[in-house]
């Protein structure tokens, strides 16, 4: 079907609540995508840091398929195979004490069942979340989310009350904020659509930054919940970015590239945090079925056993260095860490010209926070298409 029929679909019969690129991709294999009219693209976005083994992993596609001829969903009204030894390998990966898993669909329930935890465990109310953060568009997560909440929170109010921000990066703003009815502060290492930003503002001063967060939180009886979504999967060369920079956490919340694509969300909690929660205090229908976990397993073995943190580390560096090493007077700063990098542009209407010109030279990104460039292309990229896709940038940034 070419590109003009999906459009007319798309408006008839689809809620329009995206705001899409003129393009409808088909097919995908490795870092490269094709579209309707066969044009091809190499994928700096990855779904958005979902795809980090690329397009049709052979390991990922055989895990599917066969595990679609067995079982694709049952209930979690019994045992589960795939998501009991899924939960074991995330536990063993992640820095929480005796870490349990709670399984559902995405980085929104993920962080809306790490809201009931947390009040359920402390018996407490109150949140804490930071500026410029973004934890999802369901209700309980829209109420944390403190990135341009004109457009996300006022629309949908009123939202969750007992939610404060503090200043992302600020210790003593959270000390200002934090008190004994506060549950649980929420933070991401790397805020990613707040703009690839670190809370240090490099990872010396990030390191500061969480472990402060981590002391506020153990002196005033909150949970510290760090939200990787975004920041987790390998994506900056460890498997979770807190792990950066030595803090444990009560509890991570992950989504995004943790089943390939595959719909997957996942609460890890701290031993301590699990023994508050009992049968009946939070479900999900399709959370954790044997597909999802079967698609996930591929995933984490193959990230693990092919170097792909590694590479993330390698790559990250090579991305970052090369695009700094532009004389463009249009490029404010580069930051990031493994392949989680952001190129803060002048403007919004510089970064949208960008966007649209690389597009159009066959390489696919996208622009969060109105200014900078996002890259979080799959973990498998190579140092040829870095190489291509530095040297188109800085013919574009010559051409605005």
């Amino acid at each position: 079907m070419k590109l003009r029929s999906v459009k007319e679909l798309d408006k008839k019969y689809i809620v329009q609540s995206y705001g899409k690129y003129d393009l409808c991709l088909t097919e995908g294999r490795g870092c490269r995508v094709w579209d309707t009219e066969g044009n091809e693209y190499l994928d700096l976005l990855g779904g958005i840091a979902v795809n980090v083994l690329g397009h049709a992993h052979p390991r990922l596609s055989h895990a599917i398929s066969e595990q679609a001829k067995k079982l694709i969903h049952v209930s979690n009204l019994y045992y589960i195979e795939e998501q009991a030894e899924l939960a074991k390998l995330l536990s063993d990966l992640s820095p929480l004490e005796g870490a349990k898993a709670f399984f559902c669909n995405s980085g929104a329930e993920a962080n809306e069942a790490a809201i009931k935890f947390a009040r359920k465990h402390t018996g407490r109310h109150g949140i804490i979340a930071m500026k410029g953060s973004f934890h999802g568009r369901t209700m309980g997560s829209i109420a944390i989310t403190g990135s341009h909440r004109e457009k996300y929170q006022k629309p949908f109010e009123p939202v969750m009350p007992d939610v404060r921000f503090a200043d992302y990066g600020d210790l003593k703003d959270l000390k200002d904020n934090i008190s004994n009815d506060v549950a649980a502060v929420f933070v991401e290492c790397i805020q990613g659509e707040g703009g690839i930003r670190m809370a240090g503002w490099d990872k010396e001063g990030t390191w500061e930054y969480l472990n402060g967060v981590r002391d506020l939180c153990s002196r005033n009886g909150a949970l510290m919940v760090v939200d990787e979504v975004q920041t987790g999967n390998g994506r900056t060369g460890k498997f979770f970015a807190c792990q950066h920079f030595g803090i444990k956490p009560d509890i991570i919340t992950m989504a995004k590239g943790i089943a390939g694509g595959v719909p997957m969300g996942v609460t890890l909690v701290s031993a301590d945090v699990a023994n508050s929660i009992h049968p009946g205090d939070h479900a999900s229908t399709f959370g954790g079925n044997p597909l999802a976990c079967e698609a996930s397993k591929a995933v984490v073995d193959t990230i693990l056993e092919e170097g792909l943190m590694e590479n993330a580390e390698k790559m990250g560096k090579y991305l970052m260095d090369g695009i700094k090493a532009i004389s463009s007077k249009h490029v404010r700063e580069v930051r990031g860490l493994g392949l989680m990098v952001g190129v803060e542009l002048e403007s919004q209407e510089t970064a949208k010209k960008v966007k649209e010109k690389m597009q159009g030279r066959g390489f696919l990104l996208n622009v969060t926070s109105e200014t900078v460039l996002r890259f979080v292309p799959p973990l498998i990229i190579t140092q040829a298409d870095i190489d291509s896709t530095v040297e188109n940038l800085k013919e574009v940034l010559k051409d605005v």
